[in-house]
């Protein structure tokens, strides 16, 4: 993802009984570890939401700050309706 030449991992989970979601970045180099670099879960993002993890798509680097940027799934009700 920051083209350091290290492998980095996104991971996600999905609990739809639970309803507890997230999404965790792991940066890969020399000072690895299991603390994630970014993580994000559902209370974080205003509206409830659900599937936020379940699956993601890597976008490139819209912003250009070196760090490729991602997408993640998820649904949020925003009202009466669940919305994409």
């Amino acid at each position: 993802m920051n083209y350091d030449g290290y492998f980095d991992l996104i991971t996600g989970y999905s609990n739809d009984i639970l309803y507890y979601y997230e999404l965790r970045v792991f940066l890969g180099g020399p000072e690895a570890d299991s603390i994630p670099d970014i993580y994000l879960e559902n209370a974080h993002i205003p509206y409830p939401q659900r599937n936020l993890g379940a699956e993601f798509a890597g976008k490139g680097d819209f912003n250009g700050d070196g760090i490729d940027d991602f997408a993640a799934r998820s649904v949020t009700s925003g009202g009466c309706c669940w919305m994409g």
